[in-house]
């Protein structure tokens, strides 16, 4: 006797939306009429021929859609619009730096614009606002940030006539970090007729900081444009004259503290943003007559104002830039 055993093969067959959809439709109409026990028998071919969850199986075969209650979906928000509006405030009231500078100052920030009538918050809001991580603040703040001007190549140049008179500041030679040693670099708002520098060629560490500075404060201000004429000398030290306040009271700048290799990567750690008249204070040059005056100082600035007040300067500034067939020749009036 001889048994003959014949093997079928099933293909495999994609199923898509449309064929889905016909097919729950017509297995609605058994499900409703269909008992208790049949209607598990029936949700479990959907589930098969589906894939499906069998939830959302369910939900199809009765026709119903999820409910979600008309609300927002996950956690509850904790940070609103009140905390937000505050953490806009006080992001424009410190030049729109970025949150890591500007979060151990939020907190000093938000009081003394409280003080002077700038932001009104209620309590829950400001316990927030002083709690909020640098995470947090980077979220709140995400549609306020304010795009960089477009990086060009350095309109200063290496000459002799300065070198040789100022003193170089290296890692070997100078050991005074104390308040009173300045780093000074020179600045091109004139296009290519401007010469000097103040560190040696090809050795950035010369002026480690100073760079960086010309980025961050006078580029950020004035842009990259030619200032030629007397009246834009004297809009510039009108610009100078209000980010010099601003820069030193109320912007926060994180220092490079340590540095570490892991293989080929360089890890950099910075510590807490700290002011530079914060700074000043923390290193006790200032005693007497001298911290006073400056507390009184600090106490009778507007962050925002100045913070508003250089934008409109700076935009007074910039409409005086040098266009293409403008005179050259001017001498400032003193």
């Amino acid at each position: 006797m001889c048994l003959r055993i014949a093997v079928t093969e099933i293909e495999e067959v994609a199923v898509n939306r449309g064929s889905i959809r016909e097919y729950v439709a017509r297995q609605r109409e058994r499900y409703k009429k269909a008992g208790n026990s049949e209607k598990g028998r029936i949700l479990d071919e959907v589930v098969a021929v589906t894939n499906y969850h069998r939830k959302s199986a369910i939900r199809l075969l009765c026709d119903r859609k999820r409910e979600y209650g008309g609300g927002r979906v996950g956690r509850p928000v904790v940070y609103g619009p009140k905390v937000a509006a505050a953490a806009r405030t006080v992001h424009e009231a410190a030049g729109r730096i970025g949150a890591k500078r500007l979060h151990p100052f939020v907190g000093e920030l938000a009081t003394c614009l409280e003080v002077f009538g700038e932001l009104e918050m209620d309590a829950e809001t400001g316990v927030l606002l002083r709690g909020a991580s640098v995470a947090t603040l980077e979220r709140l703040l995400v549609c306020d940030q304010v795009a960089m001007r477009r990086k060009v190549r350095s309109l200063t140049k290496p000459g002799t006539l300065l070198r040789n008179r100022i003193a170089v500041r290296t890692f070997r030679d100078w050991d005074d970090a104390r308040p009173g040693f300045i780093e000074v670099d020179t600045v091109a708002h004139c296009g290519d007729t401007m010469k000097g520098f103040r560190s040696r060629p090809y050795r950035k560490n010369d002026s480690a900081h100073v760079e960086q500075k010309n980025g961050a404060v006078i580029r950020r201000l004035t842009g990259h444009s030619r200032y030629s004429s007397a009246a834009a000398f004297k809009q510039l030290q009108q610009v100078y004259s209000l980010a010099r306040l601003h820069v030193n009271f109320f912007q926060p700048v994180r220092r490079l503290s340590a540095k570490s290799r892991e293989g080929a990567r360089v890890v950099r750690y910075h510590d807490e943003g700290t002011t530079p008249y914060q700074r000043m204070l923390q290193s006790g040059a200032l005693t007497g007559a001298r911290e006073t005056v400056m507390d009184k100082l600090y106490r009778s600035l507007n962050p925002l104002w100045l913070s508003r007040q250089i934008e409109v300067e700076t935009e007074k500034l910039l409409r005086l830039a040098w266009r293409q067939g403008d005179s050259l020749s001017w001498s400032p009036t003193r």
